[in-house]
């Protein structure tokens, strides 16, 4: 991609204004019920019925059951307080929504047009209660936090996302999506590993803006996913991650999967694993396509492992690699 290009592209997705087409409508605001009681199903409620959302200062609501916020339309959620996952195994194991990527399952779809959510709040996922369990359950699948799914023209700003139990957002078949000022703190105080907190992940997504925010977990900070296009980052610090990355790509037999037009801009990666990263599977029976036009700029490594790292061998054999080597094509990687 020529610096123009990458200019342009940069400058086109740079974050949008955002009007609250309801400013003199009154906060709708949702209060907790009080200890052990579950909060998720009032606050649906109030997404469903207000355009004006409010989780005040000092508030903290439990979250037992899934959230499906979607088909919004002109909604402001503004998160002052906390939102607070019940680690319930059983539950979520049952009960989460379905991601199909990966077969995952997510803890709150939010998603429609022009939608907000902000308010300098803190999504709490309870995760340590997932990490610690883990190592002795290998059937125990954490949900993801927040899914931004079927979303257009959506911000996201100025929350923090505490001990996510797996990623903590993914944004899926949703357009012109700005996260923005956002903290990622997913750490651990035990000897568990704060296993699969990746920061982002990106799936079948276009125009997607992620910048100046802090990550601090035990995986990718960001992971563009199969059909990621059109994406900005930057202005990141990166703590203890896997990298920004492209992929894993190519893992289902006989799908196409496309990374395009990504640009990548001061990011500041401290003890991590990786740094720019792109990961493709091989062998017989695996997917195919594109990387194409991706570019990271001012990138800077802090006592990281290994700084570049592009694995088309990911999770093979050798052995298939040399038999099958990679269906995915990569190119202007710069």
């Amino acid at each position: 991609m020529r610096p123009q290009l990458a200019l342009a592209l940069a400058l086109a997705l740079s974050p949008c204004a955002f009007a609250d087409s309801k400013q003199n409508a009154k906060w709708a605001d949702v209060k907790s019920r009080g200890k052990d009681k579950d909060d998720a199903p009032y606050l649906v409620k109030a997404l469903k019925s207000n355009t004006r959302v409010r989780v005040p200062k000092g508030t903290t609501l439990n979250i037992a059951t899934a959230m499906n916020t979607t088909g919004l339309f002109g909604t402001h959620l503004r998160l002052e307080g906390t939102l607070r996952v019940k680690p319930d195994f059983a539950y979520w194991a049952g009960n989460a929504f379905a991601v199909p990527y990966q077969k995952n399952s997510a803890i709150w779809l939010f998603g429609g047009e022009n939608i907000v959510l902000d308010g300098g709040g803190t999504i709490d996922g309870s995760g340590q209660s997932w990490w610690d369990a883990r190592p002795g359950n290998a059937s125990l699948i954490p949900p993801l936090t927040l899914v931004i799914h079927q979303a257009h023209n959506a911000r996201v700003s100025n929350i923090t996302f505490y001990k996510t139990p797996k990623w903590a957002n993914l944004v899926q078949e949703s357009s012109d999506v700005v996260y923005e000022y956002i903290t990622v703190n997913s750490v651990s105080n035990s000897t568990a590993d704060m296993r699969e907190t990746d920061g982002w992940d990106t799936y079948r997504s276009d125009g997607i803006t992620i910048r100046d925010s802090i990550i601090h977990n035990g995986d990718d900070c960001v992971s563009f996913k199969p059909n990621s296009t059109n994406i900005v980052v930057r202005n990141l610090q990166c703590t203890e991650s896997h990298g920004i990355s492209v992929g894993s790509l190519g893992e289902i037999p006989g799908v196409k999967d496309i990374v395009r037009n990504i640009y990548v801009d001061n990011i500041w990666m401290n003890k991590s694993e990786n740094g720019v990263r792109i990961k493709t599977f091989a062998g017989q029976n695996r997917g195919y396509g594109t990387v194409d036009n991706i570019i990271y700029t001012n990138f800077h490594n802090v006592n990281s492992d290994y700084p570049i790292t592009i694995d088309n061998c990911y999770k093979t054999s050798v052995a298939n690699c040399t038999t099958y080597p990679s269906g995915i094509k990569i190119d202007n990687v710069l």
